[in-house]
């Protein structure tokens, strides 16, 4: 998929419609993306309406890492583990599904 941002006019970037612009961008493709504040197990609901074939999730915290255990028509499941494989800390965690 190729986004051009050609309505942006030099030196005036309104990051709102940047966002609003980038999530009907990824609508049409049919993915949603966003961001959750959650722990180790935390349920993120993505709103696809369907089973998604793929989800991507980041931690923000060093050293951690989260992934997705549970994906079903609603929501995205996700684990987030330290290096040391124990239940990570609350975060915020960027996610994006794909149909």
């Amino acid at each position: 998929m190729v986004v051009t941002l050609d309505y942006i006019q030099t030196g005036e970037t309104n990051m709102a419609q940047l966002i609003s612009y980038l999530n009907a961008a990824l609508a049409a493709a049919g993915m949603k993306a966003g961001t959750a504040v959650i722990g180790d197990g935390g349920i993120i609901p993505h709103g696809l309406g369907a089973i998604p074939s793929a989800a991507l999730v980041q931690a923000t915290v060093s050293f951690e890492e989260a992934k997705p255990s549970g994906l079903d028509a609603t929501n995205i499941t996700v684990a987030i583990k330290t290096n040391l494989g124990a239940p990570g800390s609350n975060q915020t965690v960027y996610w994006v599904v794909f149909s």
